[in-house]
């Protein structure tokens, strides 16, 4: 019997401060879910996105568990689509939301994308596909 393919459940984001991560993710972002401290899960179709608190990490990750650091976490991006990015850039700073790249149309892939930074630095890319 064939055993069943692994599945993408979606990227775990170790976290300092839990309670600004959720309100950025679900009240800031408007990601569906919810949580509290230690874990929260948001998501939308097969993707997951979850929060854990780094203390509660420290106690079941082990040595080998990454730890937030001040800053971007390099190489790490996620990326979320909005009806809208344009609107999206007016209330997020609006909100004092960090802006680490303004829209701007990216034809090669057919998005228009901005950046904002969560509240331990990480990388969101916001998009919506460009008109045709």
């Amino acid at each position: 019997m064939k055993s069943p393919k692994p599945q993408l459940f979606g990227p775990m984001l170790i976290v300092r401060e839990f309670d600004s991560a959720l309100k950025f993710y679900r009240d800031l972002i408007g990601l569906e879910g919810d949580g509290e401290s230690p874990y929260a899960e948001f998501g939308t179709g097969s993707c997951r996105l979850v929060l854990l608190d780094h203390g509660f990490w420290k106690t079941v990750g082990g040595r080998a568990g990454p730890t937030p650091r001040a800053g971007k976490r390099e190489g790490v991006v996620l990326a979320i689509k909005v009806a809208n990015v344009d609107q999206e850039y007016q209330r997020l700073k609006s909100k004092g939301v960090v802006i680490a790249s303004p829209p701007a149309d990216r034809p090669m892939m057919g998005l228009r994308n901005l950046q904002v930074l969560d509240p331990d630095g990480n990388l969101v890319e916001l998009t919506t596909p460009l008109k045709k």
